[in-house]
């Protein structure tokens, strides 16, 4: 009994308050976006993305695929929004998908953009569904088969993806504690 609280106490404790100061920063960041403070929000989300947390990745790719509280920038976004995607957040699969089929920041690529697609419809993302009927309508059969295989091999990666998306998280609690002990 006396280990499981010392557990609770050093680890599971210490983790669910920095998981409150986390969504408190996050949340402080949704409150200067919303009152149009663009600038503030990046700057708020921006450690925060870079600490792994997924929603921050996201908006922070939003926020530079659309110019707000910074210039326009899609190769920007398309890096935060393949970090966050690799975390199965699907508005960036979906954007993913779109910026392949657009072009926008990638060089255009049907195949890819299938695939990401394929991966959003899959987790059953509706407007992945209707991006990749879209798709379907002008790709080929040739091309839809060789967009398979890259679905197939996608989620071969994804698999080691996300063991190192655990190892970074955990890297990322480590350096927040380190970050918030007094000196």
């Amino acid at each position: 009994m006396h280990l499981k609280r010392t557990i609770f106490s050093l680890i599971i404790l210490p983790l669910f308050f920095l998981s409150k100061l986390t969504f408190a920063d996050f949340e402080s960041g949704l409150k200067s976006y919303n009152s149009g403070d663009f600038e503030e929000a990046l700057r708020i989300w921006t450690p925060l993305a870079e600490g792994g947390l997924s929603n921050a990745q996201y908006n922070v790719g939003l926020m530079h695929h659309s110019g707000q509280g910074t210039s326009q920038n899609f190769s920007e976004a398309f890096k935060w929004f393949l970090m966050s995607s690799e975390q199965g957040n699907l508005n960036s699969i979906r954007l993913i998908s779109t910026m392949y089929a657009l072009g926008n920041g990638v060089e255009k690529d049907y195949l890819k953009s299938y695939m990401w697609a394929k991966i959003g419809s899959d987790n059953d993302d509706q407007n992945s569904k209707l991006l990749l009927d879209g798709l379907i309508k002008e790709m080929n059969a040739s091309e839809i088969s060789k967009a398979e295989i890259l679905v197939k091999e996608c989620k071969c990666i994804h698999c080691q993806q996300k063991l190192d998306q655990i190892n970074n998280s955990r890297l990322y609690w480590s350096k927040l504690i380190l970050s918030k002990s007094p000196d």
